[in-house]
């Protein structure tokens, strides 16, 4: 109970002995808020009933209760329990508190909903909603996932949602999907595949054709037509049966005539910003995903137009594509992007990193695809892809070559993914 007993004392005034802190407290400075949400944090992941609740009566009952801080120190400690499976209660607090809570948690809900709120609020709102048990909040989540809704909201409650386990959810949001815009889909297929249940039901509804999975990347797809469990590997069989594209040699042969037609770089850069500054960084557009683009084997129009076209046909060791399933069942793929004694980091698009603990790793396996997907013709035309790869010619001959193998640092990165435990 180290952390509690520290953050008891930080937050107590010593020129006035047991007093809290007045106006000059160390809770306002700036230090005194991080070093303190630090503690917070640290308690909510220890998910031990007595050590939050006599935190929140801290807080609760002291100047913080109706400061800015104490609703961020609130959250710290939500966070870090949602890390560990818990989620904020009434248990083992007194009524004070408990109102107190009740109170701050009803703001969040009330905040999450309200379309006129500044978009930032909501999107606290929504994560301090989401942190107590899911019953008060899992209507209002659902609620938010709608076209009249800003894409940033309707992700955050996507994600929010994605570790109530009850069943609704999966209905709800396959109920959802066709409306979906292409990033809420991307979030939502992420939750719907993260579970076997979930993962069964998604396919299930595919093979009713109640919704398409032609957006699935071919990498998932494998992962699915290979999956351990014998009925979702059957469901997958069914529904991906026949749906493969055409071989990556007819499309690169379709394209060749890119490689000749005349054609202007800046208009490839509104190309790239669309098709590929997810996952590459060129002229200072994009995210440093991929492999740099800035080498020497890169400034050649037959290799680029490969590279778009086939990516999976050779694919670098750093950048090859993994798959991490949890001891909950649960998975995550991208780069392998970061290793320690104790956790692996994979890196996503739009430089999205998710930390695993080793001790909670069920399974970790290269999927032998590129993490760039397959199948970009489909949205650039040859004189676009013309253009896209002037574009890429130009601004790589403009910056200092770089090697394309280099080896990333490896170490322990935040954003850690923890499993429920037990009590």
């Amino acid at each position: 109970e180290l952390a509690p007993d520290l953050f008891a004392e930080l937050t107590t005034d010593k020129k006035s002995g047991d007093q809290p802190a007045g106006k000059s407290a160390f809770f306002r400075t700036a230090d005194g808020s991080t070093i303190l949400g630090q503690l917070a944090h640290l308690i909510g992941t220890q998910n031990d009933e007595k050590q939050v609740g006599r935190t929140l009566e801290l807080i609760a009952t002291g100047p913080m209760a109706d400061d800015p801080t104490g609703d961020r120190l609130l959250l710290e400690i939500a966070r870090g329990l949602k890390r560990r499976g818990g989620r904020l209660t009434y248990k083992g607090i007194s009524p004070a508190v408990g109102g107190w809570l009740l109170t701050r948690l009803q703001k969040a809900r009330s905040v999450a909903a309200d379309t006129a709120a500044n978009p930032a609020a909501r999107l606290v709102a929504i994560e301090l909603a989401s942190s107590s048990p899911p019953i008060p909040t899992r209507e209002l989540l659902l609620g938010l996932i709608r076209p009249d809704q800003p894409e940033a909201i309707q992700i955050a409650a996507v994600r929010a949602l994605a570790d109530d386990t009850d069943a609704s959810v999966t209905k709800d949001l396959l109920a959802r999907y066709r409306a979906l815009t292409p990033e809420v889909r991307r979030a939502t297929l992420e939750t719907l595949l993260a579970r076997e249940d979930r993962t069964q039901a998604l396919l299930a509804a595919a093979e009713r054709d109640e919704l398409s999975l032609s957006d699935v990347e071919p990498a998932r797809r494998d992962l699915l037509l290979k999956h351990k469990q014998p009925a979702i590997r059957k469901l997958a069989e069914r529904v991906f049966a026949g749906s493969a594209t055409a071989a990556r040699k007819d499309v690169l042969a379709r394209y060749q005539e890119a490689l000749t037609l005349p054609a202007k770089a800046a208009d490839g850069l509104a190309i790239f910003e669309k098709t590929c500054a997810n996952c590459h960084q060129l002229a200072g557009k994009g995210f440093a995903v991929g492999p740099t683009l800035a080498s020497s084997s890169t400034r050649d129009g037959t290799v680029l137009l490969t590279h778009i076209l086939d990516p999976s046909q050779y694919v670098l060791p750093n950048f090859v594509q993994y798959v991490v399933i949890d001891k909950e069942g649960r998975s995550f793929t991208g780069m392998l992007f970061a290793q320690s004694a104790t956790s692996v980091t994979l890196k996503k698009e739009k430089d999205e990193t998710v930390t695993i603990l080793r001790r909670d790793i069920d399974e970790i396996a290269s999927t032998g695809k590129s993490l760039m997907p397959e199948g970009l013709e489909k949205n650039i035309t040859v004189p676009e892809m013309a253009s896209l790869i002037a574009f890429l010619k130009e601004a790589v001959a403009a910056e200092p070559a770089a090697d394309s193998r280099a080896e990333r640092d490896f170490g322990t990165l935040p954003g850690l993914i923890e499993p429920k435990r037990k009590p």
